[in-house]
């Protein structure tokens, strides 16, 4: 009886069991499989002299109906599958597919006409079997004349209509424009750079209910980008590139997106034509304003900081007086970024309020940034400089910026982090000794370079100084000058990391 039941029980354990498949495989399997395809597909006499997709076709097959014969398979050969990058991306069973024109063109140059055709026959088939594709990208930045462009552009666009799984579109065409349109309903995400008519905008707009995010980051738009406005319900961000030098006024419909929570705008536009767009935006929920190559005026960013639910500002503003208009101690501001253009100077003590009402600050010049986070109650002052290149700008420039705000602002506890070169710190150090109020207990020192001698002396010269924060070899430079002062060295305090 016993082994009956053993029996039973193992009959029954046999029948839950789930049945192996070729997925079910280890490495050194489906590595002995993917050699023996490599070599069937290199044996083909009629195969021999073609280009990769069609020679390796059932290869690329094989490995494009499964991820994890993706992942085993680079670690195979990853020499041969470099080579066959493009042919995984676009052939296999993908959700994401970035097609790179130019790349393609270049691969089929020296092809006959025939091939190339073939190929592109196997890749409009693949993209248009494909059930599962959620981002479509389709990107081409010509050096050269491509007679098939046009021919096989219309042919991958026509490859993804009623797509029902496709929810992010992306088209980047240099000096083309997108007149086909695919007949798709179900986009989440439009991004377009490339030339186009404002009425076949607003179809993909009106086909595409659901649309969250529109990018239009060309300036060749023919007709008004605001036409799409009433069939855009659901948009929560708009990125465009104003046409250049134009009546911003236009885009003043923008402010009757319901949902608007996020505006990127680049490009230029003509001074003071962006007052009724931040009128009208007054009442709406608008999180994030970005500006990134334009100059905001003062009558500009009047408006704009009345808009109460604005938490994110990141702009070019044309002198001080325009950015003390964000300064707002009712309502501060999470972030504002302030993009300040090659040959601009900003004289930092106009704006102090700003700092002192601002969550956090960032200066951004093309050479450097400068993050700055005051925190007046605590009496607490951090700055960061970031991305510097000591090799395109002078440091006198960074300082001009800095030293300002530590001989302007109060506080007894200094956070300093950076790439501070050469008598950067010194200067630092020396403004901070000869400031009139000693009120500074605290300083932390992180991210920045070993301290020399020098400069630990400079430290060391700060006469209210009680507790400074930094590594070890830095500490110990600052204390030994310390003593040489016959001055009490600082002890041992672990940093703690400021910018989560």
């Amino acid at each position: 009886m016993p082994l009956k039941k053993e029996l039973i029980g193992g009959e029954l354990a046999l029948k839950n069991k789930k049945p192996k498949t070729i997925v079910d495989l280890n490495q050194y399997c489906l590595s002995l499989i993917f050699r023996q395809i490599k070599r069937n597909c290199e044996m083909n006499d009629e195969l021999k002299d073609r280009f990769n997709m069609v020679k390796y076709l059932d290869l690329i097959h094989f490995v494009s109906s499964s991820e994890i014969f993706k992942m085993y398979s680079m670690q195979w050969d990853p020499e041969l599958l470099k080579r066959l990058e493009i042919e995984f991306e676009i052939l296999g069973d993908n959700r994401h597919i970035t097609i790179n024109l130019e790349q393609i063109y270049d691969l089929l140059r020296n092809e006959t006409r025939t091939e190339r055709k073939l190929y592109w026959d196997l890749c409009v088939r693949a993209i248009r079997e494909n059930e599962v594709v959620k981002l479509f990208k389709l990107a081409y930045k010509p050096t050269r004349y491509y007679p098939e462009h046009l021919e096989c552009f219309e042919a991958l666009i026509n490859a993804i209509s009623h797509k029902k799984s496709l929810q992010i579109l992306e088209i980047a065409v240099d000096g083309y424009s997108f007149r086909s349109l695919p007949h798709i309903n179900d986009l989440q995400i439009l991004r377009v750079n490339a030339g186009m008519d404002a009425v076949d905008l607003v179809q993909l707009c009106q086909s595409n209910g659901n649309l969250r995010f529109l990018g239009f980051t060309s300036t060749e738009l023919y007709g008004r980008f605001s036409d799409i406005v009433p069939f855009c319900n659901q948009l929560t961000s708009v990125e465009l590139m104003m046409k250049t030098d134009i009546d911003a006024t236009e885009y003043a419909a923008l402010a009757k997106l319901p949902n608007l929570l996020d505006l990127r705008l680049n490009g230029y536009h003509r001074q003071g034509t962006l007052i009724k767009l931040f009128q009208d935006l007054f009442e709406m929920r608008l999180i994030q304003l970005v500006i990134r190559n334009t100059l905001l005026s003062k009558e500009e960013t009047q408006p704009m900081a009345s808009i109460n639910s604005l938490g994110r500002i990141l702009s070019g503003f044309y002198d001080e007086q325009a950015i003390a208009n964000l300064a707002r101690p009712w309502n501060p501001h999470q972030y504002v970024a302030i993009y300040v253009h090659p040959e601009q100077y900003l004289k930092m003590d106009q704006f102090l309020d700003l700092i002192k009402n601002c969550k956090r600050l960032h200066i951004m010049k093309e050479h450097w940034r400068l993050l700055i986070k005051f925190e007046e109650k605590l009496g607490k002052l951090i700055l960061s400089l970031e991305k510097y290149n000591a090799l395109k700008e002078n440091y006198w420039k960074v300082l001009s910026h800095i030293t300002p705000l530590l001989d302007l602002l109060d506080f007894v506890h200094l956070i300093i982090s950076g790439e501070y070169i050469d008598d950067m710190w010194k200067i630092v150090c020396r403004c901070l000794a000869t400031k009139g109020s000693q009120s500074l207990k605290t300083l932390e020192i992180t991210k920045c370079y070993r301290f020399t001698l020098e400069e630990a002396n400079a430290v060391a010269s700060i006469p209210s100084l009680t507790t400074v924060v930094c590594d070890d070899d830095t500490l110990s430079k600052i204390n030994l000058m310390r003593l040489r002062r016959k001055q009490p060295a600082f002890p041992r305090t672990l940093p703690k990391n400021q910018f989560p």
